[in-house]
């Protein structure tokens, strides 16, 4: 079956670990640091939790040797005095295996969705046991306190409320979004990644919050057909896919950037994914993926594996303008697909 790691949409947060965060945000309860873990990939379930003392760093080291070694990945809600906010540090080792990696970046926000994003409004990344010392999580923590942070709207009210101020300029050539500044989320790369390494066939992207965002990952072998039938049909999308396929005799395998914009999608929208896909495709290439194609979609019934190779293997045509009709053919507007370049 296909396995997908969809974040916020599958992974179920245990009640005990609701409950007990929960008992331990009361300003009477001596309690540091909460341990969870996913359980059979589909749970996050408390695996131990940390009293508090006066002194936080001798807490920080205590909290370091929890770890178990070996790879394994897991998270902490850490507090570090009364006043201070609760933070969840994701402790990823180098040595982690790519899809148990992928889960727990893609992870993270489900957990602090299910415990209030506004009880615990930062994240903190580690690879290293070192990290997790006071050294490191002071200055992490300090740079993280910001009035900002504290927004308790949802992504999505966020993006609402940032389209319904900006600018948006529509002429007869071009459209465009001023001003959107484009972030690359740590899950979004780790998807890439397991594109580049093979442990992943699919990543679906979203921008959500200024901030691209990976919507879910797929790892099992997956046609083009099967992909675009899981994406929204009034929402734009990104995806990258692996393509194996078989050329003058020869297997291959491909990876492709598809931007998937549907007829339907809302003006503003449409303006800011076709502003942030240069983000996109430019963090691609510098973990090392090669793009064979980048492609446009309007239309989803155009979506197929014989589009996709031939946008792969464009077909030798000697005539230059025959070529050029080939390859960028002409559609009514947000319909067909598009090659980039």
């Amino acid at each position: 079956s296909v396995a997908t790691m969809m974040g916020a949409l599958r992974l179920e947060v245990s009640p005990q670990v609701v409950e007990t965060f929960s008992t331990c945000n009361a300003k009477d309860e001596p309690i540091r640091a909460l341990q969870l873990g996913i359980e059979n990939n589909e749970k996050v379930v408390l695996i131990a939790s940390l009293e508090s003392t006066s002194d936080v760093a001798t807490d920080c080291e205590k909290m370091a040797a929890m770890l178990k070694g070996d790879g394994e990945p897991c998270y902490f809600i850490f507090k570090s005095g009364d006043d201070a906010p609760w933070s969840v540090l994701s402790y990823v080792p180098q040595n982690c295996k790519p899809k148990l990696r992928m889960l727990y970046a893609a992870s993270v926000e489900t957990v602090r969705k299910a415990l209030g994003t506004h009880e615990v409004p930062h994240t903190i990344h580690c690879t290293e046991k070192d990290a997790l010392l006071w050294t490191s999580l002071e200055a992490e923590i300090k740079g993280k306190i910001d009035p900002s942070a504290y927004d308790a709207r949802t992504d999505k009210e966020k993006m609402r409320d940032k389209l319904d101020k900006e600018e948006v300029a529509i002429c007869a050539t071009k459209s465009y979004v001023h001003g959107v500044k484009t972030l690359i989320s740590d899950a979004a790369t780790e998807a890439m990644r397991g594109l580049g390494d093979g442990s992943i066939s699919a990543a679906i992207m979203t921008v959500e919050s200024d901030k691209i965002d990976l919507g879910g990952s797929i790892a099992d072998p997956i046609t083009v057909e099967e992909l675009v039938d899981k994406l929204p049909k009034d929402e734009p999308r990104f995806v990258l896919l692996r393509y194996p396929h078989q050329h003058e005799e020869q297997e291959i395998t491909s990876t492709v950037f598809i931007y998937m914009c549907p007829e339907g999608c809302k003006v503003k929208l449409r303006m800011v994914y076709s502003t942030t896909k240069a983000s996109v495709i430019t963090h691609a290439s510098e973990v090392g993926l090669e793009l064979a194609a980048k492609l446009e979609y309007g239309d989803f019934a155009d979506v197929t594996t014989k589009a996709l190779y031939d946008a792969v293997h464009p077909p030798l045509v000697e005539d230059s303008a025959e070529a050029d009709r080939l390859i960028k053919p002409k559609h009514p507007p947000h319909m067909g697909v598009k090659v980039m370049f």
